[in-house]
């Protein structure tokens, strides 16, 4: 779990950037070149 901050904030939105990928292909190989960007997210949970 990741805290940015100590107390409450509100927000209409959530940007999550990634800047550095992998450069790794998955299990489905280069074929397609998004298998190979490096770049995955599992799971965002935000609380309202």
């Amino acid at each position: 779990m990741i805290q940015f901050s100590k107390r409450v904030i509100s927000v209409e939105s959530l940007r999550v950037l990634m800047t550095s990928s992998s450069n790794t292909c998955d299990t489905h190989g280069p074929a397609d070149q998004r298998n190979c960007l490096g770049f995955a997210v599992n799971e965002v949970i935000s609380a309202i």
